[in-house]
């Protein structure tokens, strides 16, 4: 805990400060933000809903970020307000995913590759489902800097940047970035192969959501980034399968309130027009 953030650890350790318990986790989320659908994937792929509640947060945010419904937190109005109950001079954003030991009423961590690999490996879920197998950890590890930093972290900077150049730059490494994701996923089932893993939780968000923000780039930018469904096969093929073939995927998947998200931000057109039905639209 710090005023940059929450980074405790759930732990199956003996006299671990936060152990897997049943009922004792609360998970807040809004399910148009990408890092708290990747958690919420994990969460439902490994059977963990008896351990780790769900708190849903509607998609527009106000001034000071994420609601929390005056319903549940009669005197907070943001997520913030919960935040600084904890740490009074907490100094950045209060963000999603945020997982909360309700014994104990404390935030336990805010950072969602943390909150994925707690959900793996912490608590007593699903066995047969492990997102990180050790002898793939190290090419995840190596994969991830490009996958995740290079594809879906990008999007938001080129639509809210303000350096031409810089803005340049990233369309360039986006484009480049996921011709070498369809081209790996050309004979690939999942990224690591035949083994759905935390790079294809972790990843899916994002790519899920970018033919609907394509079509918020202003025409410059979307005639050089161009649909997923029309530029990229492979990667089509893989986000189709995840989400039709993979219930965890497909029951977290509410692409509707991304649209809600993006209606509100002040760089969507007043006259956007999201990609309809939106499903198929994939």
């Amino acid at each position: 805990m710090s005023t940059d953030g929450f980074r405790d650890q759930v732990s199956s350790a003996p006299g671990a400060q936060f152990p897997p318990e049943k009922g004792r986790y609360l998970l807040f989320v809004s399910h148009c933000c990408p890092w708290a659908h990747g958690a919420t994937i994990a969460r439902e792929l490994k059977g963990l809903e008896e351990y780790v509640e769900l708190y849903e947060i509607a998609p527009v945010m106000g001034p000071e970020g994420w609601y929390v419904d005056k319903k549940d937190y009669p005197d907070a109005t943001y997520l913030l307000d919960l935040y600084k109950r904890q740490v009074p001079d907490y100094s950045r954003r209060a963000t999603v995913p945020t997982l909360f030991d309700k014994k104990t009423q404390r935030f336990v961590n805010n950072e969602s590759h943390d909150i994925i690999r707690m959900f793996n490996a912490e608590f007593d879920g699903d066995r047969s489902v492990d997102l990180l197998p050790d002898e793939l950890a190290e090419t995840i590890a190596r994969e991830s800097e490009w996958i995740i930093d290079g594809i879906s972290k990008i999007p938001l900077g080129i639509l809210t940047g303000t350096d031409k150049e810089e803005v340049q730059r990233k369309k360039l490494l986006l484009v480049q970035n996921l011709q070498k994701l369809d081209a790996l996923l050309a004979d690939r089932k999942y990224i690591m192969g035949d083994k759905l893993t935390e790079l294809d939780v972790r990843a899916y968000p994002a790519n899920v959501r970018y033919d609907i923000i394509q079509t918020v780039f202003p025409q410059q930018e979307a005639e050089v980034l161009r649909p997923i469904r029309e530029a990229y096969p492979n990667i089509h093929r893989w986000i189709r399968d995840l989400y039709w073939n993979h219930k965890a995927f497909r029951n977290t998947t509410k692409l509707d309130e991304v649209v809600e998200n993006l209606r509100s931000k002040p760089f969507t057109p007043a006259d956007w027009s999201p990609p309809q039905p939106l499903i198929e639209s994939l």
